[in-house]
């Protein structure tokens, strides 16, 4: 059964099953970019604040492409792989070029200007290359308000908001760090708290005077500025991870007396899965192992019991390593059809679900070697 996972995650890879961006260099580039499938690659360096802004809006984009089998998206930083720089003519950044499957010639992407919604653009652009037709996705309006110095006192110091600030220059700013602001405000909206999260560019000089007055050295910086407290008052200075929601939200937490759900907007049951049978993937004899378990599930999880067993078993009877991977994308296109009744629709992404559990394990085995 390892080995079975292990090759079914190859193929996983191969078929950019998870919709990954990826991470090439001047010795991987040329093992990608081969003709076999459809590139877009961006040209980016890390300090690159327009790349930095265009970086979640490229995951979002992989993402939507998951499984589409014969498109990757790859990204080539200039600064450690210069020769691949060099060798297309990279003059400014971010640059994106676009390799079609069967050949070599590159084309560029040109944009008029750069956002944070730029995802559907690029949908919309490969779209157009490869002649097919990609879903929008639905933008999500950050709840992250961006200020600058003029509204520092009236929403910063609003006595009547807890108000976590974001200090940080345009090259400070990753794409993790967004993601976990996003996720604190979203949480505190979900729960109607008085807590606000805001960003303060440092991009000027009145910014960085502001920045100065709360002694904000080593960008970025996170304030947490308390409800009540005088204006005169100092702030508490985050000084935890800032790529992890849940820290953050502790930290508010603990200064604010609030209790905050720090797992809000990730706790999420995913239709199909079995927690007990999910921890019993990838060990020796796992089809046996699945269906004496699947003996004990109530009524409701009885069909998803049977189905970890079917797929258990077509593993272990050396069913072709893509199998993993072409399932994921047949039942990902079923999904696509808008007439499916309500009960279809449950069934397959239940199925999808029970899949991706494979998936991962099969990644775990072939982190393993194929043994644990």
């Amino acid at each position: 059964m390892l080995r079975a996972l292990a090759l079914a995650a190859l193929a996983l890879e191969r078929a950019h099953a998870f919709g990954d961006v990826r991470e090439l260099n001047d010795e991987t580039f040329d093992s990608v970019v081969d003709g076999s499938a459809h590139v877009l690659v961006e040209f980016y360096k890390p300090d690159c604040g327009h790349c930095q802004t265009m970086e979640p809006e490229f995951y979002k984009t992989a993402e939507a492409l998951e499984f589409e089998s014969d498109v990757i998206l790859a990204r080539v930083d200039t600064e450690e792989s210069p020769k691949v720089g060099k060798r297309f003519a990279i003059d400014g950044h971010p640059i994106f070029r676009w390799f079609k499957k069967g050949g070599v010639a590159d084309d560029k992407f040109y944009f008029v200007h750069y956002s944070g919604r730029m995802a559907n653009t690029f949908l919309k652009m490969i779209g157009e290359r490869t002649g097919g037709e990609y879903p929008k996705l639905d933008i999500e309006v950050s709840k992250v308000r961006k200020i600058k110095s003029d509204d520092f006192e009236s929403v910063v110091l609003d006595p009547a908001r807890h108000t976590l600030c974001a200090m940080y220059t345009p090259w400070t700013e990753s794409k993790f760090v967004v993601e976990a602001l996003d996720g604190v405000a979203k949480i505190a909206s979900m729960a109607g708290a008085n807590v606000d999260v805001v960003k303060m560019g440092i991009d000027r000089v009145y910014e960085r005077d502001v920045a100065d007055k709360y002694d904000c050295k080593g960008y970025p910086c996170y304030f947490l500025f308390k409800a009540g407290a005088p204006a005169d008052a100092t702030p508490v200075r985050y000084e935890g991870a800032d790529d992890e929601v849940e820290r953050f939200v502790e930290f508010v937490n603990k200064e604010t007396g609030l209790d905050l759900d720090p797992l809000a907007t990730t706790r999420k049951v995913e239709i199909g899965r079995v927690a007990k049978l999910d921890a019993l993937l990838g060990g020796d004899d796992a089809a046996a192992t699945l269906e004496a378990a699947a003996a004990y599930l109530p009524a409701d999880q009885e069909a998803y019991g049977a189905y970890y067993v079917k797929v258990a078993k077509k593993l272990a009877d050396g069913e072709a390593p893509s199998y993993l991977a072409d399932e994921i994308a047949r039942i990902a296109k079923l999904l696509k059809d808008t007439s499916l009744s309500s009960a279809k629709r449950k069934d397959f992404s239940a199925r999808k679900n029970i899949l991706n559990a494979f998936a991962v394990a099969a990644t775990a085995a072939k982190a393993h070697g194929g043994e644990l």
